[in-house]
């Protein structure tokens, strides 16, 4: 996801509770990685800036270099399957597109400025 310029699913996320209030109910049919698509969405629709912010010395590695390459990719194939059956490809590239006009960079203190 860091090609891209946007961690559009790493799972951390800080937001206000008013977003999702009304939508709290669907929460829990989600299915694993649904949840980010969902948390995008509620974003999106509450009009909310994004920003990245990058900690020096925290990563997120690929499932395969965690977990071994055929079940990395089994992994990335189960969660691209959840995401899927959140928000068809069409609106998980919209939430992208939609997501990155929104984003501002910012970086925790003692990080490289992100620009």
């Amino acid at each position: 996801w860091r090609m891209i310029g946007l961690d559009y699913i790493s799972g951390e996320r800080v937001m206000r509770l008013r977003p999702l209030v009304a939508r709290l109910d669907r929460i829990a049919a989600l299915r694993r990685f649904g949840l980010e698509v969902f948390l995008n969405d509620c974003w999106l629709h509450a009009g909310l800036r994004v920003s990245v912010v990058r900690w020096q010395g925290v990563s997120s590695p690929a499932k395969s270099r965690k977990q071994g390459l055929l079940r990395g990719t089994r992994a990335d194939l189960r969660m691209l399957a959840d995401i899927f059956a959140t928000v068809p490809p069409r609106v998980a590239l919209g939430q992208i597109w939609r997501l990155r006009r929104a984003t501002a960079r910012c970086s925790m203190p003692g990080s490289p400025r992100q620009g």
